[in-house]
Formats: C-alpha cells, structure tokens, sequence
C-alpha cells in the first residue's frame, strides 16, 4: 500500500514540473515569433503595390556627424561618442518591379 502512494507521489511531482518546462517552451516560440515579425515588418513597403517584397539596390551616404553624449552611472556622469549617419537607400520591388527611395538614419557606437 505505502509503495502505491509513494509511486503516485513520485508521479504527482513528475507531473507539477511540466508546466515550467511548458512555459519556458511558450517563451521561446513567442520570442521567436516575434523576431520573424520584427524583420518582416523592418523591409520596406513598396508604395506602388503595398507589398514587403523589396530588395536594397543602392545605399548613399548623405551625412555622418559624430555626436557626444553623456550618461549617469553610478551617480557618476560619464561621456560617450556616438556616430549619427543617414542614407538615401534605393529599392527595388520583387513584385511589380517599381523603383523608390526611403531616407534612413542610423546611430552607432564609437
């Protein structure tokens, strides 16, 4: 009798640990999800046909200043450089073919 119970609550406690590894699994697909749907979303959207279907051509870089910054760490401030660039990039559709520019800026550590 004692073997049957503690057989089952060997079982109980096999049981309680899958929702842990349930949730870590759920965590990871909706991390993962999300990444898909960031980089989808990122591309850009051709405005003749309203699709995502867009390949870069062509990149020109019309500036680039470097900017300095500064951050409180520690209830110390301290100074950073950042370089601040932006392009007129060129697209292509995939879809219909059409040809658009879109201005982007970009900021990056020194």
């Amino acid at each position: 009798m004692t073997e049957l119970i503690v057989g089952s609550m060997l079982a109980i406690d096999s049981l309680s640990q899958i929702p842990g590894i349930a949730y870590i699994v759920f965590g990871v697909v909706v991390f993962i999800l999300f990444i898909a749907l960031l980089q989808h979303f990122s591309k850009a959207k051709c405005p003749k046909c309203k699709k995502r279907k867009s390949k870069e051509i062509s990149r020109k870089l019309l500036n680039e200043k470097r900017e300095r910054r500064s951050r409180t760490v520690n209830g110390e401030t301290e100074d950073y450089y950042i370089w601040v660039r932006r392009y007129d990039i060129t697209y292509e559709c995939k879809k219909c073919g059409a040809r658009f520019e879109k201005r982007e800026k970009r900021i990056e550590d020194c």
